[in-house]
C-alpha cells in the first residue's frame, strides 16, 4: 500500500522456489539440445491489489539471459466488485 512493497519472494535459483509450499514441477523435457520446464506455484492466500494505490505485481528477472529462447510467466487473478 501506499508505494511500499508488501510481499517479495527473492530467488537465486530454480530450486529455491521448489523448496517453497506449494510448488512443483508441473511437466519438463528436452530435445537434446534444449530444455523446458513447467513450475507452478500456489501462494494459498491472494495478493490483493488496489488500482487507487497504484499496486502492481512485477516479475524481475536479473540474470543473463542470452540464450534463453522463451519465457513464459502467467497468473491467476480474479476481480473484485467493490
Amino acid at each position: 500500500l501506499g508505494g511500499k512493497i508488501r510481499f517479495a519472494l527473492p530467488v537465486r535459483n530454480i530450486g529455491d522456489i521448489l523448496m517453497l509450499p506449494g510448488s512443483r514441477i508441473e511437466s519438463c523435457g528436452s530435445d537434446g539440445t534444449n530444455t523446458f520446464l513447467k513450475m507452478f506455484l500456489d501462494l494459498k492466500h491472494p495478493i490483493t491489489l488496489q488500482a487507487e494505490h497504484d499496486d502492481k505485481l512485477s516479475f524481475i528477472v536479473s540474470d543473463d539471459l542470452s540464450g534463453l529462447i522463451k519465457i513464459v510467466i502467467t497468473a491467476n487473478c480474479q476481480e473484485e466488485v467493490r
